[in-house]
């Protein structure tokens, strides 16, 4: 009778033998693709905390309390033009955090501008030379609010200043914590020219921004 049903009992051991490979097959895969995923996490774990260490040494030099603790490390991928940038773009974008309208610092948290455009992993800088560019600004010395505006490269104008203010060149213009984009305080630039304003009862005075000369390679993003 065994004889008989030879070929049955063949193919019953075949069928066995083949789902006991693929299932061998299946959990080595199984486990390749939790390796690789594992791997991945590893690999992002430890950017996480090169990018965290990098920001401590950054905001460990200076002032605490003055700025926001909150801040993303990004690299500049693309700058238009090349010096005095009007434009950048960073490899960070949403899947990172970042939204449109975050302020935008140098290394030395000199303000560069705010976030103007965010996709998955780019965003866009609109930084403070572009024409579109308008920052409620303070001058440090007297305590006066201006608004700076940007196109007029390599320096940017603050206008609005009175006539009768003492502000002198050198001074320090600061961010005057007016505007939703930027915090209080952060610095900005240096007053280089003051001149009256024709027929007018202000000053046209020319900054220099601090940040713009030397290439700019990593900003921090935050509020």
């Amino acid at each position: 009778m065994i004889w008989f049903f030879r070929r049955e009992i063949i193919f019953l051991l075949a069928v066995s033998f083949s789902l006991l490979i693929m299932g061998k097959a299946s959990r080595k895969s199984a486990g390749g693709i939790r390796s690789g995923r594992q791997v991945e996490k590893r690999i992002n774990y430890d950017e996480l905390v090169a990018e965290n260490m990098r920001l401590r040494k950054i905001l460990g030099l200076k002032e605490k309390g003055k700025y926001s603790s909150r801040f993303r490390i990004g690299n500049v991928v693309s700058v238009r033009p090349h010096v005095f940038p009007v434009e950048m773009v960073i490899n960070k974008g949403s899947a990172d955090g970042i939204r449109e309208g975050m302020a935008v610092l140098s290394k030395d948290l000199c303000l560069v501008g705010r976030i103007s455009g965010v996709s998955q992993k780019t965003s866009r800088i609109i930084t403070i030379f572009n024409t579109v560019s308008k920052i409620s600004v303070m001058v440090d010395s007297t305590g006066e609010v201006g608004i700076m505006e940007g196109g007029t490269i390599p320096h940017c104008i603050l206008k609005y200043i009175s006539r009768e203010s003492k502000v002198k060149v050198g001074d320090t213009i600061v961010t005057s914590g007016y505007s939703k984009f930027f915090p209080r305080g952060t610095r900005v630039g240096e007053v280089v020219n003051i001149s009256p304003a024709t027929d007018s009862l202000f000053l046209n005075i020319h900054v220099k921004p601090y940040t713009g000369t030397d290439e700019v390679d990593e900003v921090l993003i935050g509020e």
